[in-house]
């Protein structure tokens, strides 16, 4: 199975068209709509701008979005008329239909394409579009003012309005004219004597060659001498080129058919109106009048260009009737205002009536409060109300009225729904209360509809059950009691003939039940379904939720569910939740339902979920369809696949199918248990996929439909060594970090000195030694020796930058690096301490020379010497711990050089010292002083 399949398209009108391939491209299918005649007999089998279409294709992504666009794959543009048309859901299958209409759109090719909203995928069909021609309005008398649209021509072209009788005979020309006399020029231009010309009808001829006009808007000529012409049917300018110069003396026109104002055949509104960039245009266009140009009857609206492009509308000058709603259900009340009848007339008595039809065969609809008639006034005006009848709505599109001598009227009607009766539960016994709902019934209050059992062939009539009245939507509920009939299918009947109106529905009398065993379970659980009370030897199906379940099921000659075997099924891959699982009754369309609950959705697990290129990937898979231990395994398919390519997958597992247990003795292709589980691996090594760096996905799906999907990613191999610290000291242990996607079974390291000499090689890296972490495998530091014996750093080891390098088990260099290797740590401390004693004793000469310089200032200075040497003593005791110590005591001496400077300006001003001097040479030896007490108390902490 090929789970990531392209897009194929198709579009469908009225037929249903030949499917396409599945192949991601190019559509190969037809494309097909319903045919429009012109009034010249020409048949044009494309779409129109406004005409409703279904997009239907396959291959979208099950249950996601698929989204249609014209023309060009973007968001709608309103200004640009393209993008994004409509959205839909695909079905589990992947297909899908979609409804569109056809937007404003420039006469050619344009392009639908539809998009895979889960995977990205597009794909497209071509759609031509021809002109249209619509007025809003089918009928009207002299003087109304309809708007006629212009569509599908080309763009900023102009396009003339007329109004033709039905039979679309334009004007012939009349004598033949000779525009042209000869001359040695090969080009010639000129006018002919009428405009508006019929496109395909122009014929000239210079005595050696005949011309053809192509009904394009192109000529070609034949005979003595060839060359080509264009002729432009809304001006009549010709313009013709010569291969060579004609040996003739006059160019004559022989024929050409064309438009001209005549009295019930041809009124011109307008000789051109031009189109915007999307080929449209409109014209408002007065009914001529009645007695001199156009009387009554039926007429085609012609909108055409210079290039024979043409479209018509049929529209009838006369009898006019309005509705006051076009569209509805059976049972709606419409309102019909009439003009342009004859005041001695009636509508609704015996000569006159008003109908809906489908164009061949007209049904009555009844006119409320009819009376002997509704009467037309002076005018020719009338009013009244009629009730849509029971009629098929895909055909019946049409309201007409027709009074007593003739006079007719149209008016388009929509039918949107049929009248309809829902009866809960669609069986019972004798006796039994039902509830039964009527829609789209007369939309008045309080009629009657009366409920009717008949025999199975929904003619003979049984019995009348009883009866209920509408609301003014045409709706009424209820319930009824089953009456004593013997038991079997019978036909009930919703019915308001007054109205013409009736709905139905099959009902049995009699039990009709289904059981599920189990009501409950994870998806690919096997169920048993019994029933009875089913039409004797005929057949059933069954739906979960949306899903077709069991298609072609038999009912035995006793009413059961199955002939000969108990019908089973699989629960199929749905989401968790309580599902209702639908058994239909064929002959008679009855229903009956059952819930199932859901307990567990299908799944595939990875272990891991990534992974490097040859990695060996763990699967496991849960609630599939179950063995039934029948002797036949229920197989799986797999399918890895990416957004570009898609590849199958060979997918083992050790397993003893006889006692349904996994063991290391049988290797063999991935089936499930009998409780729908399986464990398996997929060991993608052996050159057959070779995958790049990326996300991927794998598809799993049991030979019942049950289907899991889950992602996969693909990494870059792993192959990362080095030295677990950049800096080593002499007393530390040499270890590396060792990391592999796979374990480098006897691989090694040897490290060189600063000298480039052997240092070490380490033991081999042996299977067992490699211990595997998530996704790779690595080494412990506890397994990296040589000889046996960790690697230490000893006294003599030489300081400096050493070598390392990892080698394979064929002794290729698989990575390298180096590191620095320093003293040890006392010997540092030791060193960094002597100069730490050097500082202090610089700090205390610097001391002692403040307190003798400054002997006679005040006695107490003096102290500051014997405080200093006690802070020198301290400071050693805790330079032997402690390097911090060091930074403090550069804080004391900054203190002390302060002090000094100060007491050097005293000295300057001895002869003028001050109580502020005094005051500032304090100031900086307790400064000093309090850089000392902080030494003390810091070597305090440090020794106690």
């Amino acid at each position: 199975m090929n789970s990531k399949k392209a897009i194929t398209l198709l579009v469908l009108l009225s037929m249903l068209l030949s499917m396409v391939p599945m192949s991601f491209g190019a559509l190969t299918g037809t494309l097909d709509v319903n045919e429009q005649d012109d009034p010249f007999g020409a048949s044009i089998a494309q779409a129109q701008v406004g005409d409703d279409l279904t997009l239907t294709g396959d291959g979208i992504t099950a249950g996601q979005n698929v989204e249609i666009y014209w023309d060009l794959v973007q968001p709608w543009s309103s200004a640009d008329k393209e993008g994004l048309l409509n959205t839909s859901k695909a079905e589990s299958s992947g297909a899908f239909d979609v409804w569109f209409e056809v937007p404003e759109a420039a006469i050619g090719m344009h392009y639908l394409w539809a998009k895979d909203m889960d995977t990205g995928e597009t794909d497209n069909i071509q759609l031509e579009i021809y002109p249209d021609a619509d007025g809003d309005s089918s009928s009207g008398l002299e003087g109304d003012k309809v708007d006629v649209d212009a569509s599908g021509f080309p763009d900023e072209t102009d396009v003339a309005f007329l109004m033709i009788d039905d039979a679309g005979a334009p004007e012939t020309a009349g004598a033949p004219y000779s525009p042209l006399t000869q001359t040695t020029s090969l080009t010639y231009s000129f006018t002919l004597s009428q405009t508006l010309i019929l496109n395909g009808t122009l014929a000239m001829n210079d005595g050696a060659d005949t011309w053809t006009d192509n009904g394009d808007g192109s000529l070609t000529a034949a005979g003595g001498v060839t060359g080509t012409g264009t002729v432009d049917y809304l001006t009549g300018e010709v313009e013709l080129t010569y291969a060579a110069a004609p040996a003739v003396a006059a160019l004559q026109v022989t024929a050409f058919d064309y438009y001209v104002n005549a009295v019930d055949a041809v009124f011109v509104f307008s000789s051109g109106v031009e189109t915007n960039d999307f080929g449209s245009a409109t014209k408002t266009c007065t009914i001529p009048d009645e007695a001199t140009e156009m009387g009554y009857g039926t007429y085609l609206f012609l909108a055409m260009d210079g290039e024979g492009n043409s479209a018509t509308d049929t529209f009838t000058i006369g009898a006019v009737i309005t509705l006051d709603v076009d569209e509805g259900p059976v049972g709606t009340l419409v309102e019909i205002r009439g003009s342009g009848f004859d005041p001695a007339e009636f509508i609704g008595d015996a000569a006159s009536e008003v109908v809906i039809t489908d164009g061949v065969t007209p049904v009555d609809c009844e006119i409320v409060d009819v009376g002997a008639g509704i009467d037309i006034d002076a005018e020719g005006d009338f009013k009244l109300e009629i009730i849509i009848p029971s009629v098929d709505m895909d055909d019946y599109d049409e309201i007409t009225v027709i009074d007593g001598v003739g006079n007719t009227a149209d008016a388009d009607y929509e039918i949107t729904g049929e009248a309809e009766i829902e009866v809960s539960p669609e069986y019972g016994v004798q006796g039994t209360t039902i509830s039964i709902e009527g829609f789209n019934f007369s939309a008045i209050d309080d009629e009657e509809v009366v409920l009717n059992l008949y025999e199975a062939d929904g003619v003979t009539f049984v019995v009348e059950i009883t009866d209920y009245e509408t609301d003014n939507d045409g709706e009424f509920s209820g319930t009824f009691t089953v009456p004593a009939r013997t038991s079997e299918t019978y036909v009930i009947k919703a019915e308001q003939t007054d109205w013409g109106i009736e709905a139905e529905a099959d009902f049995r009398i009699g039990m009709m039940i289904v059981i599920l065993s189990p009501d409950t379970g994870a998806t690919g659980a096997l169920v048993t379904i019994t029933g009875t009370g089913f039409t004797d030897d005929m057949e059933w199906n069954a739906t979960f939720g949306d899903l077709d379940l069991i298609t072609d099921g038999d009912v035995d000659s006793d009413g059961n569910l199955g002939v000969g075997a108990i019908p089973t099924f699989y629960v199929p891959t749905v989401d968790p939740g309580v599902y209702t699982i639908t058994v239909l009754d064929i002959d008679t369309e009855i229903e009956v339902e059952v819930d199932f609950t859901v307990t567990d959705k299908t799944m595939v697990e990875l272990d891991p979920t990534q992974a490097p290129q040859d990695y060996n990937v763990t699967l496991m898979g849960k609630y599939f369809a179950a063995d039934d231990d029948d002797g036949s395994d229920v197989t799986l398919e797999w399918v890895l696949w990416n957004e570009t390519d898609d590849w199958d997958m060979d997918v083992d597992q050790y397993w003893d199918h006889d006692d349904n247990e996994v063991t290391a003795n049988i290797v063999r292709t991935a089936i499930v248990n009998d409780e729908g589980n399986f464990s398996a691996y997929w060991d993608f090594n052996d050159g057959d996929i070779e995958l790049d760096v990326g996300t991927y996905w794998i598809n799993v799906t049991d030979g019942e439909d049950m289907f899991a999907q889950v992602e996969f990613n693909v990494v870059e191999k792993t192959v990362d060594v080095e030295a677990r610290k950049s800096v080593f000291r002499v007393g530390d242990t040499l270890a590396f970090n060792l990391e592999s996607s796979f374990a480098q079974d006897d691989s090694y390291i040897k490290i060189w000195g600063p000298s480039g000499d052997l240092y070490w090689r380490t033991d081999d890296f042996v299977a067992g030694v490699w211990l595997k972490v998530g996704t790779v495998e690595l080494v412990p530091y506890y397994q990296q020796v040589a000889g046996g014996n960790p690697m230490t750093f000893l006294d003599d080891a030489p300081l400096g930058t050493w070598e390392w390098s990892w080698y394979d088990d064929d002794d290729d260099v698989v990575d390298e690096g180096t590191f620095t290797v320093e003293a040890a740590a006392a010997d540092v401390i030791g060193e960094q301490v002597a100069d730490l004693a050097n500082d202090i004793m610089d700090l205390a000469d610097q001391l002692m020379d403040v307190s003798e310089e400054f002997g006679d200032v005040q006695s107490d200075i003096a102290d500051v010497a014997a405080i200093a040497e006690q802070a020198v003593s301290a400071a050693q005791q805790a330079a032997e711990a402690v390097q911090t110590v060091a930074q403090t005591a550069n804080q004391a001496n900054t203190a002390a050089e302060n002090a000094a400077t100060a007491a050097e300006a005293a000295r300057d001003a001895a002869n003028s010292l001050t109580t502020l001097v005094y005051g500032a040479i304090g100031a900086a030896l307790v400064a000093a002083l309090a850089a000392i007490v902080s030494l003390m108390q810091i070597s305090r902490r440090i020794a106690g």
